[in-house]
Order: C-alpha cells, then sequence, then structure tokens
C-alpha cells in the first residue's frame, strides 16, 4: 500500500521535472539555433541566461543600452563597451582620476577591461563582451555582468543593457 504522501511527493516532482526541464540542459541537434534577448540589470554583477552552452557551440552575443555607474551621474552613462578616455587615452586611468572617489571605494574586479563594461562568464572562463563577441569552445551556462564592484549603496549603478544572444549548436 503506498502512503498518500508518497504519492504527493513523487506528483511534486514529476511537475518540478517537467515544468524545469531546461534546468537538465538538454543537448539540442546540431545546427539547431537558439536565439534570447537577455536585460543586464546594471545594480546587479551577474545574471544567469539560463543558456547551457558546449565546446562546440557558436555563440554572438550583441549588447546595447546604458548603465549609469556613479549614482546617476549623466558623465557616468556608458553604453557595453564600458567607460572610455578621450583622444583614446587609458580608459581605467581617466576613470580613477574624474571618478576618484567611485574607484578608491572599490576596484573593478577585471582592470584589464573598463569600467562598466559588459562582461561574461562561462564556467570559469571571463571574457569581455562590450557591444558584440563571438565565441566557441565554452562549456557551462552562461553568465553576464557588469565590470564595477559598487553596485549599490554610495556609488550605486542604475540602467541596463540588453543582450541579443545566438547560440548555433554545433557537431
Amino acid at each position: 500500500m503506498i502512503k498518500k504522501s508518497s504519492i504527493i511527493l513523487l506528483t511534486i516532482i514529476f511537475l518540478f521535472v517537467g515544468l524545469n526541464s531546461s534546468l537538465f540542459a538538454k543537448k539540442l541537434k546540431p545546427g539547431k539555433v537558439i536565439k534570447k534577448v537577455v536585460t543586464i540589470p546594471g545594480n546587479k554583477a551577474w545574471t544567469n541566461t539560463g543558456i547551457k552552452v558546449w565546446p562546440q557551440d557558436s555563440i554572438t552575443i550583441t549588447a546595447s543600452g546604458f548603465v549609469f555607474f556613479s549614482n546617476e551621474s549623466s558623465g557616468s552613462k556608458v553604453g557595453p563597451n564600458g567607460y572610455a578616455a578621450p583622444d583614446n587615452g587609458d580608459a581605467q586611468e581617466y576613470y580613477k582620476s574624474d571618478y576618484a572617489g567611485d574607484y578608491a571605494y572599490c576596484g573593478d574586479p577585471y582592470e584589464q577591461w573598463r569600467h562598466a563594461a559588459l562582461i561574461g562568464e562561462v564556467g570559469s572562463s571571463k571574457f569581455l563582451v562590450g557591444t558584440k563577441r563571438v565565441l566557441k569552445g565554452k562549456n557551462g551556462f552562461l553568465y553576464l555582468g557588469i565590470n564595477d564592484c559598487s553596485f549599490t549603496g554610495k556609488y550605486y549603478n542604475t540602467g541596463s543593457f540588453k543582450a541579443i544572444i545566438k547560440v548555433v549548436r554545433g557537431k
């Protein structure tokens, strides 16, 4: 005789698995194309895109939008390429001098890339995305984020980037 609680538990598990099959990231047929639009809030370090990629997949990320990285000040408005220096100077040095308080509060997680630029992560691999990035050879879930360390509090961020992600499944 099966207990009523066992039947309820099995029903819940069945519904969870059935409704959330994407959690198991079943590998799709080669040539299959997945397109997804994801909003990356400026006040959050990382956003899970919900997309699992495999080493043979080709991934194209195209981004737009604006983030204000310092309390909505108009000078801190940046696109996905991050804070740029005039005359193609050193963007990190320019950021450090123009926003000394923000920089002193905490340094960027990845100083080799511009401040507040759109960045990505798959597994332990981190990379600059900017306005467009094409990738291959990655294995894991795709996350997108902002190259900043102060998302809320004294030097809070606002705005968001929008990323259009296209994954072509490889063989």
